[in-house]
């Protein structure tokens, strides 16, 4: 029997802590895995950490008790862009699994740095995107693996949006950082797993995945 993925282990769910208790903290703070359990959080603005604590019944601390802290097994870095790199690293160096909003790090350099520096450690490092691991992109694969969808002779993925480029642009040129117009193309690179079709040859039979936001189980 294959062997369960630590991180799909719903007995005993890994122990997280929150770095930023912005806006995007909300978000995850309302999404239920048996897997995962937020236990804290952390702000730069002590206030904002103890709104978002208030609202979900969790403890707000610094971000130093979630670092030492040998119960906390998850660093979930919800900063803004330009300190992603220093909290992953910092979580890392920690022995902390570190999941990042995106992006790791305003350099490539850095961010495979980061991921140098947590595979030498034996953490796991992951990061926004990751629609991969999405339940309806997770079924397709397992369909295909099972041979129950024929022969794939095609696949196509269509996406609109706008996102202000322009914009980024001359924020980034203001700024003298690429951050501003990185975070802008990530997330219109998130659009892209909107909708994904998958055309079948005639002796198979077709599937259309709606990944995002729709949970579809592999069993």
């Amino acid at each position: 029997m294959r062997q369960p993925l630590f991180f799909m282990e719903k007995e005993n769910p890994l122990k997280v802590g929150i770095v930023g208790a912005g806006i995007i903290s909300a978000a995850y703070l309302k999404t239920k895995f048996p897997q995962f359990k937020i236990t804290c959080c952390s702000d730069i603005q002590q206030t904002q950490a103890e709104l978002r604590a208030r609202e979900f019944r969790i403890a707000a601390v610094s971000t130093e008790t979630i670092l030492t802290d040998p119960a906390i097994d998850i660093v979930l870095n919800l900063t803004t862009p330009q300190h992603h790199a220093e909290v992953t690293g910092a979580g890392v160096r920690a022995r902390k699994h570190v999941y990042s909003e995106k992006p790791v790090a305003p350099t490539a350099a850095q961010g495979r740095a980061l991921l140098r520096d947590a595979d030498a450690r034996g953490r796991k490092h992951g990061a926004v995107e990751d629609k991969v691991y999405l339940p309806g992109l997770q079924k397709l694969a397992a369909l295909t693996r099972r041979g129950e969808l024929g022969r794939i002779v095609c696949a196509e993925q269509v996406a609109a949006a706008r996102f202000g480029f322009r914009q980024a642009r001359r924020r980034e040129r203001q700024e003298q950082s690429p951050i501003g117009f990185v975070h802008r193309a990530n997330a219109f690179i998130e659009q892209w797993s909107g909708r994904f079709g998958v055309a079948i040859d005639e002796q198979g039979h077709s599937e259309e995945c709606l990944a995002p936001f729709q949970q579809r189980s592999l069993a």
